[in-house]
């Protein structure tokens, strides 16, 4: 009986022992299933790593492209800097060639006319036997004439300038007819032209003598002057300026 009761007791930590182990099988195969499904976790997070990895590789190369892309342009724009700097230097020397040229040909200008004023009624006084006076007429914001001068019979109505050319002819005709707009009086009398100047183009002298306009230099008269209404400068005007606009 003492036997039976052993192997009984024996029995029983037998089978303990045996439902242990089957409950340590099972729960060695739950940690592997639960080891497999950290390994997949981790596969997969080494797979996103690489890719991240390798996004941010690209981002890198593309940064460091961006980088020396930004280095040229920058030395572009600073080449395009010293460029328009040396540029400004060049038009602010030019700005002041420009100033003292103007000076210079206001200057020369201003002498032209003073000579003029002074020498025409000689030349002229040599040519019609009377001595006119010559002034600058001005009319403010309107109208200014280099040489005027006024007798019971005639005007005379004169520009000065340096080198007498066609477009110089054109504006002693155009001045002229502007004048009787602001001065009525220029109607009632015939009208000398003078074109008075250092020098003069040759073809400025054709010009002239078409248009009736004396050209006179320091030499003294290049074509005699001619008393014109104001319709004939009229004429003469838009012949002038029609031959000019064809010749172009």
């Amino acid at each position: 009986m003492e036997i039976d009761k052993k192997f009984g007791e024996l029995k029983e930590i037998l089978e303990l022992v045996a439902e242990l182990n089957r409950e340590i099988i099972s729960i060695l195969r739950s940690m592997d299933t639960k080891l497999d499904l950290h390994t997949r976790i981790l596969k997969s997070h080494d797979e996103q790593l690489r890719e991240q990895r390798a996004i941010l590789e690209e981002h890198t190369r593309i940064l460091k492209s961006h980088d020396e892309q930004l280095r040229e342009q920058r030395a572009i724009l600073e080449e395009h800097t010293r460029i328009l700097k040396s540029h400004d230097e060049r038009l602010d020397r030019i700005e002041k060639d420009v100033k003292d040229i103007k000076v210079t040909i206001r200057r020369l200008t201003y002498g032209i006319e003073e000579e003029g004023v002074d020498v025409v009624p000689l030349f002229l006084e040599k040519v019609i036997g009377i001595y006119v006076p010559m002034r600058r007429l001005e009319i403010e914001h309107v109208i200014e004439i280099d040489l005027f001068g006024e007798t019971d019979e005639f005007f005379v109505i004169g520009e000065c300038m340096s080198r007498i050319g066609p477009s110089g002819i054109l504006e002693v005709l155009e001045k002229a007819i502007k004048l009787p707009k602001h001065m009525p009086k220029i109607k009632t009398k015939k009208i000398i032209l003078v074109a008075y100047g250092i020098e003069y183009i040759e073809i400025a002298k054709d010009f002239a003598e078409q248009s009736g306009v004396s050209i006179i230099t320091t030499r003294g008269i290049v074509t005699k002057p001619a008393l014109l209404s104001l319709e004939e400068i009229e004429r003469n005007y838009e012949k002038l300026l029609s031959k000019l606009r064809k010749d172009k």
